[in-house]
């Protein structure tokens, strides 16, 4: 539940870097270095979730589906990740109201 919090918490940052304007009054050529230097953190922060959440699916996929030796302690681990990955939806994902886009 922390690495997913944690990756909701970066998708957040990211959202609020999204809404920051520089204040008014500032010229143009500030402006648009102030969008850049905004456009250049918020795609830092992008690539630092999308590499997070590639880690975290990888590690669901090696470590928690292929360790079983027959039918039923596959089952079981999988009936493990279920109940897992569904405390994951309801505990954090559902409260996601500061996100714009929930991957």
């Amino acid at each position: 539940i922390l690495i997913v919090r944690q990756l909701v918490q970066i998708d957040s940052d990211i959202n609020q870097l999204n809404a920051k304007t520089p204040e008014v009054g500032v010229g143009e050529g500030l402006q648009g270095a102030w969008k850049d230097f905004m456009r250049e953190e918020r795609d830092a922060m992008a690539n630092i979730l999308d590499a997070q959440m590639m880690l975290f699916f990888e590690y669901l996929q090696t470590n928690l589906m292929n360790t079983a030796k027959d039918d039923t302690e596959r089952r079981c681990q999988q009936q493990q990740l279920v109940s897992a990955m569904m405390t994951i939806f309801k505990d954090v994902i559902l409260n996601t109201h500061k996100v714009k886009c929930v991957q």
